[in-house]
């Protein structure tokens, strides 16, 4: 069951701009991890911040479903955006933002990033099932991502034999 959305738009530019001058920024806004994976693609770098603002608009939407106050406490660092080659782009919430996400009985998010002309979006779906009950409070679509995984691992050799390859 879907229990809320939630989208953002970043100019690419403008978030560029603050964090070149605003000392320390990037380490507020990013893990390490989305650092790395980035290698300071700016356009990289603003779909994820859309990503956090849209799952923060997505848990708003959900607590006032419910009848709940916003959340607090949470940082930006607590939702992460993770992806490896050849599969999607998954979220990965700890701290208070799982807690929050729990609490609003969401258990998967569905994500999905964009970036072209100078603007970067995010675009994501709070599901209420799958539920995960990590002791660190660490809600992820790790099923999802291994399940994608089996699926491209299966697909492999039927896209081998039937793709030629180039030259023949």
């Amino acid at each position: 069951m879907i229990r809320a959305v939630g989208t953002d738009l970043v100019d690419v530019t403008r978030l560029e701009g603050y964090m070149d001058r605003v000392p320390g920024l990037r380490e507020r806004l990013f893990t390490p991890v989305e650092l790395a994976a980035c290698r300071q693609r700016a356009a990289s770098l603003g779909a994820r911040l859309a990503a956090k603002e849209a799952v923060l608009k997505a848990l708003g939407s959900a607590y006032a479903e419910l009848g709940l106050d916003a959340p607090e406490g949470w940082a930006y660092k607590d939702i992460e955006v993770t992806s490896t080659p050849g599969t999607p782009p998954r979220l990965r919430l700890t701290g208070a933002a799982a807690m929050a996400a729990r609490q609003a009985g969401i258990g998967h998010w569905h994500l999905s990033l964009a970036h072209d002309g100078g603007m970067a979006q995010a675009f994501v779906v709070a599901q209420a099932d799958h539920v995960d009950n990590d002791d660190d409070l660490t809600l992820s679509s790790q099923r999802s991502e291994a399940r994608t995984k089996r699926q491209i691992k299966s697909l492999r050799p039927a896209l081998q034999t039937t793709v030629p390859s180039p030259g023949r």
